[in-house]
Parts: structure tokens; C-alpha cells; sequence
């Protein structure tokens, strides 16, 4: 394999974290040989500031054997505001299973953190995406949400 494209498309929710379930969550994945580019776009809407959008860009280094690192960055707007997040990355690459791991790093405020788990497959000419995480806030007191979504596509090449 030298390169390989991937179009996904799914939903997106979460409990406890302000927001009214589904989202439209798009996912582009460009995987090259030890390197993934990832690109999400998705629909949100939050109870507090109304309906939003965020967008993100990763990427994943196959450093050794099966052990991938990264990094991500991710945009919010919602309503009137806006937030920007960065997260680390790491996991497994097994033949066409992946297993990532985020760990929130950077956010709007100081006081948020979290972990995101995607588990990704590709077989023949189609790809299934799906994602689940537990973010931590403090605002002033402690919080936990838990989010999770599913993506479906094909394999482009």
C-alpha cells in the first residue's frame, strides 16, 4: 500500500456536555505510508449558545512497530463564542485496525482535560470510524461528559 483516501460521514453526540445530540460529524482521512492526515468537520449545537460547528486537523507519526504519535488541533464556535483545543495522540496500527488514543493538552480554559478513544477499520472499499471520550471540567466544580460518534465511508484509493 502506498497511500490510501477516505470519505467518511456519521453522527455525534454526547451526554453532560451542553450539547443537543446528533451532530453531523465528516471525516477525511489521508494515510500514507507511516503518516495519517485526518480532517473532521461537524455540526454542533449547544444549549447555552445555540447551533455551532467544529472543525479539526491531526496527524499521526508510526514511530515504531505498531505505536503511532500525534497531535490535533481542534476549532469550536458555538453562538457568540469560540474555543480552540489541542490534544496529544497515540495508539496501535494493527493491519486495517487502528486503535488512537487523544489526550486534551490545551484548551479554553486551564481547568478542562480529557481522553478520546477511535477505533478505525478499513476492509476492501469501506471504512468504519468510531469514537468515544471522556472530557473533565472544572467550572468551578468538577464535571465529567462523555461523548461518542460513528462514521461510515469508502475507501477512495
Amino acid at each position: 500500500m502506498t497511500w490510501l483516501l477516505l470519505l467518511l460521514l456519521g453522527i455525534d453526540g454526547s451526554i453532560h456536555l451542553g450539547e443537543r445530540p446528533p451532530g453531523v460529524l465528516a471525516e477525511v482521512v489521508l494515510r500514507l505510508p507511516r503518516l495519517d492526515i485526518e480532517t473532521l468537520a461537524a455540526t454542533t449545537d449547544k444549549l447555552h449558545a445555540g447551533a455551532g460547528w467544529r472543525i479539526g486537523q491531526g496527524v499521526e507519526v508510526q514511530v515504531a512497530g505498531p505505536l503511532v504519535l500525534g497531535g490535533e488541533w481542534r476549532h469550536y464556535q458555538m453562538g457568540p463564542g469560540a474555543k480552540q483545543t489541542g490534544w496529544v495522540r497515540g495508539g496501535l496500527v494493527h493491519g486495517p485496525h487502528r486503535v488512537v488514543g487523544r489526550w486534551r493538552v490545551a484548551g479554553a480554559l486551564p481547568r478542562e482535560g480529557g481522553a478520546e478513544w477511535t477505533y478505525r477499520v478499513v476492509r476492501g472499499r469501506w471504512a468504519v470510524s468510531a469514537h468515544q471520550g471522556v472530557l473533565l471540567y472544572w467550572q468551578p466544580d468538577l464535571r465529567a461528559g462523555y461523548a461518542v460518534g460513528l462514521t461510515v465511508g469508502v475507501r477512495v484509493r
